[in-house]
């Protein structure tokens, strides 16, 4: 069963999605689900790569290492919405193991992407506090896993925010 995750996501807005409907959740919820040419951004999960880099790996786009969560899902569940799975896609974030995993959701509708937002709702989302994130970028930077010169002014403040071991 293939794991997909999203990442990025903002973890108090989905606290409040906890025994509603997706029609109503907050409209908020769905700024953590910005697609293109309605399509959007997911990663697959891998033996040698867990969800947890995935979600640094988004985290390393940014401009500040800041709080963040992400999701786990079951790619049929996604499926059985309706929602098509592009194969070969990179990705673009600071590291390129997880480039080789990014995949495109075809949600093509509003409704679909409120379907979708009820999937991830209904399972974990996980948080990443702002330390956390911090020690994570700091870690995949110095081990040469997060490519620093991709964006090198997040890796200078995550150098200088955090005192080294």
């Amino acid at each position: 069963m293939p794991l997909f995750v999203r990442a990025g996501l903002r973890y108090n807005r989905w606290l409040e999605t906890e025994g509603r409907e997706p029609l109503d959740f907050p409209a908020d919820v769905l700024t953590d689900l910005k697609t293109t040419g309605d399509q959007l951004s997911v990663f697959e999960v891998a033996d040698a790569i867990s969800a947890e880099r995935i979600a640094i790996a988004v985290a390393a786009g940014r401009q500040d290492p800041d709080d963040t969560s992400y999701a786990v899902f079951d790619r049929v569940a996604a499926e059985t919405l309706g929602i098509a799975v592009s194969e070969d896609n990179p990705g673009g974030t600071c590291d390129a193991g997880v480039n080789a995993l990014h995949r495109d959701l075809r949600v093509g509708t509003a409704r679909r992407l409120l379907d979708f937002a009820g999937l991830l709702a209904t399972g974990e989302i996980i948080p990443l506090l702002k330390e956390q994130v911090a020690n994570l970028l700091r870690d995949g930077f110095e081990s040469g896993r997060l490519d620093h010169t991709r964006n090198k002014r997040l890796c200078d403040k995550v150098k200088a925010q955090i005192p080294k071991h």
